[in-house]
């Protein structure tokens, strides 16, 4: 198996976990995959990513347990994929951080990525025609 294929089985993997999350659950779609593939650029994200598989809210003492990660690099992916829209970063009422992935869209991704100022570029407007595809599937 070459290293493109392998790193095409983690998006692959990566977005079949994100499309299971949220009140309607999507396809893992090719247009799905190339969502993700915008959105997340590295395989310690897709990584980190899977480690939501079986539960989409987790402790940072959850997250050491179900991922390969430390406590650093948990606080700097989570940190970069909410930055990205994939991830909800938030205290619960008793000050214990909850990671929560998001869903594509219907507060998610989709909603995250383009609440904020946009830069009217290519990429963003390629995103925008995914997002459209993926709504029609």
């Amino acid at each position: 198996m070459t290293k493109q294929n392998s790193l095409d089985e983690k998006y692959l993997k990566a977005t079949q976990v994100v499309c299971k999350q949220g009140m309607f659950p999507f396809k893992a779609s090719d247009t799905a995959v190339n969502i993700i593939k915008r959105v997340v650029k590295s395989e310690q994200e897709l990584n980190f990513i899977c480690a939501f598989n079986k539960v989409s809210s987790q402790t940072p003492e959850q997250l050491l347990v179900s991922s390969d990660f430390n406590e650093t690099e948990i606080e700097i992916l989570a940190s970069g994929l909410a930055k990205q829209g994939l991830i909800f970063n938030q205290p619960n009422s008793k000050g214990i951080m909850i990671y929560r992935l998001l869903p594509l869209v219907m507060i998610g991704l989709m909603e995250y990525k383009f609440m904020t100022p946009l830069c009217r570029n290519d990429e963003e407007r390629e995103l925008a025609e995914l997002f459209e595809a993926l709504l029609e599937e």
